[in-house]
């Protein structure tokens, strides 16, 4: 008898995911080690509407990770992370850094600086 596939659950629960709820923010998927991993980018995480979006459908809360920059732009990447299904499932969105409530300040702060 061979083993289970590990894609196979979180690749079924896409699928659900998808066929549920087909207005949900743009986002890309990838499956890594058993777990569904999804990321927001563009006019989609714009704002933090696709943070609180994923964190309300996957009843989590969003917590702050890495800062990066872009065109110029300082992002800030907001994770939500739930077990969905049974399966693993984490969602990054990155959103200007000025939109998180905790950098705003920090970061006005040094844009002006820098202006």
């Amino acid at each position: 008898m061979s083993a289970p596939d590990p894609q196979l659950a979180p690749a079924l629960a896409l699928a659900q995911l998808i066929t549920e709820y087909p207005a949900r923010p743009l986002t890309t998927w990838s499956i890594v080690d058993g777990r569904l991993e999804g990321r927001v980018y563009g006019p989609e995480a714009g704002d933090r509407a696709a943070v609180e979006w994923w964190a309300g459908v996957l009843a989590a809360e969003p917590v702050e990770r890495h800062m990066f920059e872009y065109a110029g732009r300082r992002m800030q990447v907001v994770e939500v992370a739930a077990v969905w299904r049974d399966v693993p499932l984490v969602v990054q969105v990155s959103v200007p850094a000025v939109l998180v409530p905790s950098l705003s300040s920090l970061v006005l702060g040094r844009e002006q600086v820098a202006a």
